[in-house]
């Protein structure tokens, strides 16, 4: 059965809010935190929750949990408003470094190398260590989110470490966070009661692309989410319209089908690059789920081999963020959901193609994974979103 595909855009009216993995109870002064970013999962029930309701579906019933397995959305992709730039989590095979004689930091590259002689290491699986051409120093402050035009670049290895970046130039550093303290109501009489306070962090979407200290009023950007959603009924007509996400019920201003949504295709010149070098790097969107030993690697075999959308290719290195803890809310079991350890967005899969695939093989290979949940993880995890890829060439 074809699938009906649309994009939404989502503009957030209020600061929303995304709480981790920490614990919250009624105690005062409790204190709710969030993510840098909303997870995918966090999205994609409320996608799937808005087209429930605009079916008719009542919760729990088994039509609305059939919806689970009928609907996928994959993002969320933090995008500009204004000018519909899209923003991509940093690589993680990216050093931000300055050196001296240069105004602003540079961007170094590391790469799989072998050790120099004498030198021993303990990487997984015989990984090879990521190594750099790097100046002495600490890396700079990097932004955590990259605009499209640099983001492609790197893809392309066509930034040089000679060239000096401002931090503004090359990303944002985040999203700003608001804190809203809040005070418990006594349901009988309507006033707070004594010592019931508690705290809770929304992110704002807002952002300052500017290098200024005082920047124009101009120089702000209103930033918003946009996720792919496939399903076999998507009632548009019903689902546009201020909404609430995440806690509290902040609302968001939900746009479906409206407009070309800002989603690069694959350059040309990195098709060709990847057919010539038959390698390529495969960069995480999203955070993924590799549920097996060890967790941080898609699954593989022995010989670090792997058959990736219909290609086999050999896991040569990687370059691994700190692990990202996720919980929830099952509203199925009405209970907490497992914990789980989530390999970060940016992180950077080295591999190269075995068995001499033709250029044909090797197109098709990188359009089936652009922008697409990578294969390797749970298959309600991939509908949820989970483990989006860019990919890069590798020289």
């Amino acid at each position: 059965m074809s699938l009906a595909t649309a994009w939404v855009q989502i503009i957030p009216h209020d600061p929303l809010v995304f709480r981790d993995g920490r614990p919250f109870s009624a105690f005062p002064g409790a204190k709710v935190r969030g993510f840098l970013y909303p997870m995918p999962q966090t999205l994609a029930g409320a996608v799937r929750g808005q087209i429930g309701e605009a079916l008719g579906y009542r919760p729990r019933e088994k039509s609305w949990v059939a919806l689970k397995e009928k609907v996928s959305v994959h993002g969320p992709l933090l995008f500009d408003r204004n000018d519909k730039t899209l923003f991509f989590p940093a690589p993680l095979d990216a050093v931000y470094m300055k050196g001296d004689g240069h105004t602003h930091p540079r961007l170094f590259r590391v790469k799989p190398e072998a050790p120099p002689d004498g030198v021993l290491w303990n990487m997984p699986l015989g990984l090879n260590p990521l190594l750099g051409d790097l100046p002495e120093g600490k890396p700079e402050a990097m932004p955590n989110f990259w605009r499209w035009e640099r983001y492609e670049r790197w893809l392309l290895e066509n930034i040089s470490s000679e060239e000096g970046i401002a931090p503004h130039e090359l990303g944002i550093a985040g999203l700003p966070r608001e804190y809203r303290t809040h005070v418990k109501i006594n349901p009988d009489t309507f006033t707070a009661e004594e010592n019931m306070l508690f705290e809770t962090e929304g992110l704002v979407f807002l952002a300052k692309l500017s290098g200024k200290e005082t920047p124009a009023l101009s120089a702000a950007r209103e930033l918003g989410m946009l996720a792919r959603v496939e399903a076999e009924t998507l009632p548009l007509d019903s689902l546009a319209g201020f909404r609430p996400l995440g806690g509290e019920r902040r609302l968001a201003a939900w746009m479906w089908g409206e407009g070309s949504p800002p989603i690069p295709k694959p350059p040309a010149k990195l098709i060709e690059t990847i057919r010539q070098k038959k390698r390529a790097r495969l960069i995480l969107v999203t955070p993924a789920y590799f549920n097996h030993r060890p967790p941080y690697l898609p699954p593989l075999g022995n010989d670090r081999t792997f058959t990736l959308a219909g290609l086999k290719v050999k896991l040569v290195a990687a370059a691994v963020g700190r692990a990202i803890t996720v919980s929830g809310w099952d509203l199925i079991k009405e209970s907490p959901k497992p914990s789980r350890r989530l390999v970060p967005a940016g992180s950077v899969y080295f591999v190269e193609f075995l068995e001499e695939p033709d250029h044909e093989a090797i197109e098709q290979w990188i359009k089936v994974l652009w922008l697409r949940p990578m294969p390797g993880q749970p298959e309600q995890d991939r509908r949820d979103g989970f483990g989006l890829v860019a990919i890069g060439s590798w020289s």
